[in-house]
């Protein structure tokens, strides 16, 4: 098992959305409303908290590389610090066992964020165009809101543990065991 904290921003590209209203054969069936809802904790909470994920994957996909300098001064040989190396194109191989409500609602948030950002730059671009200090002004500051809120994702982590199995079978038996 690894375990890793990720930034909200790279969970949502490097872990796809499940896929909504669809019988899974690992997972229950995933509702739009239940992600909303967490989208929407995670947006207006700042002091957010959740359990980790519960993700897995096949062997042979992920790379670990322990750092032995941080270990020997960690000391502690139940633990062991590294870099987990997670291809670009085993996006496909990493799949949910536990947290596709979250997942799903990281990536609402995400595309919210995103939209509002983009709302914001436009928004001040014209607003630039019609020289009142005032309205310009105005645009600055959401343009400024919309920043800090996209900062959020890349500077809040979740935690993630990852199970390497050898099938989905068993990936499904060990979360069934615990």
């Amino acid at each position: 098992v690894y375990h890793l904290d990720m930034p909200i921003s790279q969970l949502t590209a490097g872990v796809d959305a499940p896929p909504v209203d669809e019988v899974q054969e690992d997972n229950r069936i995933v509702k739009l409303e239940r992600g909303k809802a967490f989208a929407d904790y995670v947006n207006e909470k700042k002091e957010w908290a959740s359990p980790s994920l519960l993700l897995w994957c096949p062997l042979d996909i992920l790379k670990f590389e322990p750092r032995p300098e941080i270990n020997e001064m960690v000391n502690d040989p139940s633990v062991i610090l590294g870099v987990l190396s997670v291809p670009r194109s085993s996006k496909q191989s990493v799949k949910i066992l536990d947290g596709q409500h979250r997942i799903l609602g990281f990536h609402l948030w995400m595309q919210q964020l995103n939209k509002e950002l983009q709302a914001a730059k436009l928004n001040y671009s014209e607003a630039k165009k019609l020289s009142d200090p005032i309205i310009e002004e105005a645009a600055r500051v959401r343009v400024e809101k919309a920043e800090d809120n996209m900062a959020r994702s890349e500077n809040e982590s979740i935690g993630i543990d990852i199970l390497i199995c050898s099938s989905a079978k068993e990936a499904r038996q060990i979360f069934a065991d615990i």
